[in-house]
């Protein structure tokens, strides 16, 4: 990873008459002052079909497309904004993403999020989150995306705290989608330790029967 400040558009048009071939590129702008122009002329300067892992924090639908268009080859997606029920749409169309991390910000309503993904979710199969999965609201949201997800995840990394009062409910949910999938290879629960309650270690027990390695953060 490079750290370069005043990146400017003539230094992209550079590196692409370079015939400089990034498979793997991070895209990061410290502010919300961008200029969205710009940042579209830079990725479709330096994206290209070598192009196989992507992190940015400009993620909105006008940058999105311009990333499907330079780079359709993206295996890993990692992404950071706040309108992912206008882009989630169009970052599962591409065929060969496997592994998606999103990000969100405060603002983002994370239940049309978990909706969306179980609308169009299709090829990938790691799948990451970085808020809280708590309340029943956000729950009745997760178990829409787990009845209707059409993705055989191999790799699901959620964050459920110990003083979550709904995390067995999670957990039930996680369940019953590999009871349907039997896909699922590894849950990640984003915690350095686990206090299961009796009725949690069932459901845990019942995801180990069926091919599942629970794993904390540090494993």
């Amino acid at each position: 990873m490079f750290y370069c400040n005043n990146f400017t558009i003539k230094h992209c048009e550079d590196l692409s008459k370079r015939e400089f071939h990034l498979k793997g590129l991070t895209w990061l702008h410290n502010t919300d002052n961008y200029d969205l122009l710009q940042v579209i002329v830079m990725i479709n300067s330096l994206c290209g079909e070598a192009l196989v892992e992507l992190y940015s924090n400009v993620a909105t639908i006008e940058t999105v497309k311009i990333m499907r268009k330079s780079c359709p080859n993206i295996n890993i997606l990692r992404l950071s904004g706040s309108l992912y029920h206008l882009i989630i749409p169009l970052i599962c169309d591409l065929t060969p993403l496997k592994t998606l991390d999103i990000l969100v910000e405060i603002e983002v309503d994370n239940q049309v999020l978990l909706k969306s993904l179980g609308d169009y979710l299709k090829s990938v199969e790691n799948l990451s989150f970085n808020f809280d999965f708590y309340g029943i609201n956000l729950l009745n949201y997760f178990e829409y995306f787990t009845n209707n997800c059409k993705a055989n995840l191999k790799k699901l990394s959620i964050n459920l705290h110990n003083n979550n009062l709904s995390r067995k409910d999670f957990l039930k949910c996680i369940d019953n989608y590999q009871r349907v999938h039997n896909s699922l290879k590894i849950l990640e629960i984003k915690q350095h330790e686990f206090y299961w309650s009796k009725e949690e270690r069932e459901i845990i027990r019942s995801l180990e029967n069926q091919g599942v390695c629970l794993k904390k953060l540090g494993d």
